[in-house]
């Protein structure tokens, strides 16, 4: 695999008189170059990641909210269902009283 690198950058290099040392140069900023393309889309990635996770965070918080509202008016629906029940047990006992 090397060796067909190595041979298709001696043909690239075919009018121009590069020796050993531009041949390693070349080669080695080809890698620095990808190596360089590939840290900038793993930048690019961990970028996203933490756009995301911010999003996710906002979702999140409301979420919380709205389950602690839910949870408040469930507890207010129990003690209004609760009132409800004992007024009308008062107003049936004071209907008996009445008779």
């Amino acid at each position: 695999m090397e060796h067909t690198f190595i041979c298709s950058v001696l043909v690239k290099h075919k009018g121009v008189k590069a020796g050993k040392k531009n041949l390693i140069t070349y080669i080695f900023s080809r890698y620095i170059h990808e190596s360089q393309q590939w840290a900038q889309k793993v930048q690019d990635t961990l970028d996203e990641v933490k756009l995301k996770e911010a999003v996710i965070f906002d979702y999140e918080k409301i979420i919380s909210e709205a389950d602690t509202k839910i949870h408040m008016q469930q507890k207010r629906s129990e003690t209004l269902e609760n009132d409800k029940i004992s007024l009308e047990r008062m107003l049936v006992e004071a209907q008996v009283r009445q008779c």
